[in-house]
């Protein structure tokens, strides 16, 4: 081969026989390919003096000494920060970016003649090597412009099939219209779900079809407050109407069995055997919040670094207009999101592993009915990570985490035996003097499922009540008196 690029297998991606310090070597030699010098010039020696005085003919990238691996942002050895992103640097670690000019000198290379770049693409190359002649139908493909909304409103959808299309047939179960022969039509949507979208697209002679299952989401109604989420009455969070898992290449968030804060279950990103660059998002449903007068919202997580130069992100960003736009609201990066290092596989074993991270920097602005909010974990070749009693209240931050209420005192020694429970649970507190109390028990989403009315002592109680009519999972129980309440958690088995 006279006019291409040869890479090693050592060399290539960032799995099997090669490293993740390896992952952009060929984007690297791609770059010059199509006439890219190394960012501190045309030679292969970075870090020398020199380099100040040399050029990579691209008027966008400051002059600089170059790096040798690793990702030195604070680097400025010609003066002006250097562009260690770049993917024409030995940064290896963080290699992310061209910049415009470093786009312009490639696009002119591709369209020059002199280094034969135009033979990618010249009709007479493209019919020489048996590319060119009669386009014939190839594949059906659309896209759209949203995948998740609120019920009633609408997603633009755009053709993308390949070639000489001039017939399109769609289909959209759960949308208005529920079929179109427009070839990019906009459906509304009014009735939450999720659903799958079918395109038949034909050049008149032929035809090929695509259908994408659980592509578009319809939300549900937005939930009300107090929400909290231990992830116990899942099986899984994959198309479930509560969460939404996003996940482009990476191993997404999934839910863990096995361990939790709160009872045997969270969610967790796999991240300790995943290539790095992945963002993996856990997007909750729609929150009510036009009646607050104050809101916190908390959430635990469990995490060690792999290493001290790991570059793993945890970002909490929240929206106004059902996910339509972001904000991030809490960032967490390496010593911030743990100082502790474990270079194998993290699991969480103990509760004093998890970290509570209390928000109440989500101003009025957000305080509408269609609120969303999305964790987004970046990973950089760290370790995994672990979510669990995500909590949004109307109240000041609690460590209890529980419903979000401001718990009078006056009722103490509050515990709940056996936990987890079988059959029954044994409730104990003390009272300061005797009086009535209602025992409610209610589920994850708030609703009652039990109630009872009882005379409680002065003293030392305890109140036994039935559990085995309930399915396993978590669930909540509360005390109220006049003056008095409490609350706590408790799991069936």
């Amino acid at each position: 081969m006279s006019n291409g690029i040869w890479i090693l297998h050592t060399q290539f991606g960032e799995i099997g026989t090669s490293s993740p310090s390896a992952g952009r070597s060929l984007t690297h030699e791609c770059g010059h390919w199509f006439n890219l010098r190394h960012t501190w010039g045309n030679s292969n020696n970075p870090g020398l003096a020199s380099n100040c005085n040399e050029d990579d003919l691209v008027s966008d990238t400051p002059l600089c000494l170059g790096s040798s691996g690793g990702c030195p942002v604070n680097s400025a050895g010609c003066g002006p920060i250097a562009n260690v992103q770049n993917y024409m640097d030995y940064s290896l670690s963080c290699q992310s970016m061209f910049t415009q000019g470093q786009v312009q000198r490639m696009r002119q290379a591709a369209t020059s003649s002199v280094g034969g770049r135009n033979n990618l693409w010249t009709p007479q190359n493209l019919l020489a090597t048996g590319a060119g002649g009669t386009m014939y139908l190839c594949e059906a493909e659309f896209t759209a412009d949203k995948r998740a909304i609120c019920a009633g409103e609408s997603i633009q959808f755009t053709d993308l099939s390949f070639n000489v299309v001039n017939g399109w047939n769609w289909s959209f179960p759960g949308g208005s219209p529920t079929t179109s022969t427009a070839q990019n039509p906009l459906v509304n949507y009014s009735t939450p779900g999720i659903y799958e979208v079918t395109l038949n697209a034909t050049d008149g002679a032929a035809s090929n079809s695509e259908t994408k299952t659980a592509y578009i989401r319809v939300l549900p109604a937005s939930g009300e407050l107090p929400f909290l989420e231990t992830f116990e009455g899942f099986t899984t969070l994959t198309n479930i109407a509560e969460w939404e898992v996003n996940n482009e290449s990476g191993n997404g968030f999934q839910l863990e069995t096995t361990t939790g804060h709160t009872g045997t279950k969270c969610a967790k990103v796999q991240n300790f055997d995943q290539q790095s660059g992945f963002t993996d998002e856990l997007v909750g449903m729609p929150l009510d919040l036009s009646n607050v007068s104050q809101l916190t919202m908390s959430f635990r997580y469990a995490y060690k670094r792999r290493n001290t130069s790991d570059d793993d992100w945890l970002r909490v960003s929240v929206s106004n207009n059902c996910g339509d736009s972001w904000a991030v609201r809490k960032t967490l990066h390496g010593a911030q999101i743990s100082s502790q290092v474990f270079s194998s596989s993290y699991k969480p074993t103990t509760q004093a592993e998890w970290i509570t991270v209390h928000m109440t920097n989500i101003t009025n602005t957000y305080w509408v009915d269609n609120f969303r909010y999305k964790f987004a974990f970046e990973g950089g070749n760290g370790n995994n990570i672990y979510l669990d009693n995500i909590n949004v209240y109307a109240a000041a931050p609690s460590d209890n985490l529980i419903v979000g209420l401001d718990e009078p005192t006056a009722l103490t020694e509050f515990t709940l035996f056996p936990n987890p429970a079988d059959e029954e649970l044994t409730v104990q507190f003390s009272l300061p003097n005797a009086q009535n109390l209602e025992i409610v028990i209610m589920d994850v989403s708030g609703k009652v499922l039990q109630s009872h009315s009882i005379q409680g002592n002065e003293g030392l109680n305890q109140v036994f009540v039935a559990t085995e009519g309930f399915s396993s999972g978590l669930y909540f129980l509360e005390a109220r008196g006049a003056g008095v309440s409490k609350s706590s958690n408790f799991v069936v088995r």
